[in-house]
């Protein structure tokens, strides 16, 4: 089964929602039909949020940081439509990609709290022959642009690259991916850092499993991507 819901509440513009619902699940449905799937299910979002309605789930420390700070409210739509989804559909898997990794993480938490009978995958990152994440938001970068944006990949290579050489220090982790990304122009970088996989905290040193999370923008495209460390 498939889900195409709007996950941010707060902040879809009334005017812009019939576009990207069409926009969305129009090119959703396409997907699913080469995949032989099933089932999509696309309630409209006033099935999905009644008029009055009052009640959310909010993650509070995992969603205070990074794309929490940049999008204020965000996670807090997310575990709402995701719970709101868990609850109608009762699926016994749910799958969630890598490369929203704070996402994935505050969904795990969310039925970890709740007692949640589902069992929550975050599947690797696909990419790009070129190295770049898979995105929407790809489709608006020139070419010159994805020639920049290339550089969050290399980032996270030369930063596996330290790990793999025996570095365990997150600052001189993290100075190996600054070393790529600080010189590109066109780049303006958001946040770089090195969090613990369950808490999303920074680190000081991989003792544990971990994500190198980067944010960037290029031109008006901003970015996401991460790396999955191991000690």
């Amino acid at each position: 089964m498939v889900e195409d819901v709007l996950k941010n509440a707060q902040s879809v513009a009334v005017a812009t929602v019939g576009v990207v619902e069409h926009r969305v699940y129009h090119g959703q449905v396409k997907l699913v039909l080469a995949q032989r799937l099933k089932c999509v299910f696309a309630p409209s979002a006033e099935e999905i949020y009644p008029p009055g309605a009052q009640t959310c789930v909010d993650v509070t420390e995992i969603s205070r940081d990074y794309e929490g700070a940049s999008r204020p409210g965000h996670f807090r739509g997310v575990a709402t439509v995701v719970l709101k989804l868990f609850q109608i559909v009762q699926p016994s898997v749910a799958a969630f990609g890598q490369k929203d990794a704070q996402q994935a993480v505050v969904i795990r938490r969310m039925v970890r709290d709740l007692l949640l009978d589902v069992e929550v995958l975050v599947l690797p990152i696909v990419r790009d022959p070129d190295g770049l994440a898979l995105s929407s938001r790809n489709r608006y970068l020139s070419a010159d642009e994805r020639e920049t944006a290339l550089a969050l990949p290399q980032a996270l290579d030369a930063a596996r690259g330290a790990v793999t050489g025996g570095q365990r220090s997150a600052e001189k982790i993290l100075a190996a991916a600054r070393e790529v990304l600080e010189p590109r122009q066109g780049l303006v970088l958001d946040y770089l850092e090195l969090v613990d996989g369950e808490r999303f905290e920074p680190v000081k040193s991989l003792q544990v499993e971990s994500f190198l999370i980067v944010a960037a923008r290029v031109g008006q495209t901003r970015l996401l991507d991460n790396l999955v460390l191991h000690p």
